[in-house]
C-alpha cells in the first residue's frame, strides 16, 4: 500500500562561496545519500521475508531497515524542487521534497553537523495535516 507523504521544506543560507561548494557536493537535487551515505554492501533489491533473512544471516543491511533507521524514512527525498535566491551577502537555497511517512530529522541533524557554516531552517507537514513541525 502507498505511504502517507510528508511535505518538507529545508532552507540553507550561507555565503555564495559556501553555497557553491554545497551545490557541487549535492548535485542538482537533494539526496539523503549525499548526506548520510548508505553502506556499500547494503541490499538494494526487492525485499521479502526470504531476502530479510538472507541479509540477517550474511550480516548485511537491507535498504528498508537501514534507511528507516538512518534517514527516519524508508525512501530518499521524492519530487524534489530547488529554488535559489541571492541577497547582498548571502545565498538561500530552498529545497522542497516529499518523504514517506515521516520527516528526515536525522538527515537535517547531520546536515547541521557537517555544514556548520550554514543557517539551516525549515519544517514539515504530514499528509492530511496529521502532524507538523520545524527542523
Amino acid at each position: 500500500h502507498m505511504p502517507n507523504w510528508t511535505a518538507n521544506t529545508v532552507e540553507i543560507t550561507g555565503t555564495p562561496k559556501a553555497i557553491r561548494k554545497f551545490k557541487s557536493h549535492m548535485g542538482e537535487g537533494f539526496s539523503f545519500e549525499k548526506i548520510i551515505p548508505p553502506p556499500a554492501d547494503m541490499f538494494q533489491g526487492n525485499l521479502g521475508e526470504k531476502e530479510r533473512q538472507e541479509c540477517a544471516a550474511k550480516g548485511i543491511p537491507n535498504w528498508h531497515e537501514w534507511q528507516s533507521e538512518n534517514w527516519d524514512t524508508k525512501w530518499d527525498a521524492c519530487r524534489v524542487e530547488v529554488e535559489e535566491e541571492e541577497f547582498a551577502s548571502c545565498v538561500m537555497l530552498t529545497y522542497r521534497f516529499d518523504t514517506a511517512w515521516s520527516p528526515p530529522e536525522k538527515v537535517i541533524a547531520r546536515l547541521r553537523q557537517d555544514w556548520p557554516e550554514f543557517e539551516i531552517t525549515g519544517g514539515y507537514v504530514g499528509e492530511g495535516y496529521e502532524f507538523c513541525g520545524s527542523f
